[in-house]
């Protein structure tokens, strides 16, 4: 599937639109539904890359724009800021994360493209159990890390996200840029922590934000009180 790992996201052909119908899906333009979105694949793909994806097993084209194509789209349409019509359509169907979204437009543009019934609710039910069952599994071991931390706990900051510049990036891959929080509550509903920063090794901060792609990222600062998601912290400084 070579071909459509190199999908751009905005190579302007028109495919079975006028012109003049293609003239509002430029780049910047953002969808609003499925069928707005059909419409923006139809009229920025060339014809060789369309063949080539409907041609292409259901599951295996899909996967295959996941991580490139995916991430522009997921990226440039709003989906990990949860934002806009497109957002609101999708939740409204039941389909909430930002890589579930961006995967069931996928799937329904293959469905589309070789008119077999899109089964848009069918869709929905799937991602909704396949994170009711996640969420079982994981509270389950996430409860038993959880309870590591204490209170007015000295911790440890990871950096698992993204570094705010080069030179932190390699004070922290040489153990030398170390970042220390003071636990002050805990919430187990969501395994949060709420922490008073109190140690950086440079005055930029840290990336805090929410787990949900690089558009929430929060900076945090030494004196800054945030509320983090448990697993960025180390559960007890020795």
């Amino acid at each position: 599937m070579k071909k459509i790992l190199k999908i751009s996201f905005f190579l302007i052909v028109t495919i079975g639109y006028s012109q003049s119908d293609c003239e509002k899906y430029t780049e910047k333009y953002i969808p609003i539904d499925l069928e707005d979105a059909f419409a923006f694949f139809e009229c920025n793909w060339s014809k060789e890359d369309l063949e080539t994806f409907k041609n292409t097993e259901e599951e295996s084209a899909t996967i295959s724009l996941h991580r490139g194509f995916g991430m522009n789209i997921r990226n440039g349409w709003g989906l990990w800021k949860r934002e806009g019509k497109l957002v609101e359509f999708l939740s409204e169907k039941g389909i909430y994360h930002p890589e579930d979204m961006s995967a069931v437009i996928f799937t329904s543009f293959h469905r589309k493209l070789n008119n077999k019934p899109i089964e848009l609710e069918k869709q929905a039910e799937f991602y909704q159990e396949y994170w009711k069952k996640v969420n079982e599994r994981q509270r389950k071991e996430y409860s038993k890390e959880f309870e590591k931390f204490k209170v007015n706990d000295t911790l440890n900051f990871k950096y698992l996200r993204e570094y705010i510049s080069k030179e932190q990036k390699e004070l922290a891959e040489s153990g030398k840029c170390i970042a220390k929080g003071i636990l002050l509550e805990k919430r187990e509903s969501d395994f949060y922590l709420k922490i008073k920063l109190i140690e950086s090794c440079d005055e930029k901060g840290l990336y805090t934000g929410l787990d949900w792609g690089e558009p929430n990222r929060r900076i945090t600062k030494v004196g800054d009180v945030e509320w983090i998601y448990y697993n960025d912290w180390e559960s007890k400084i020795e």
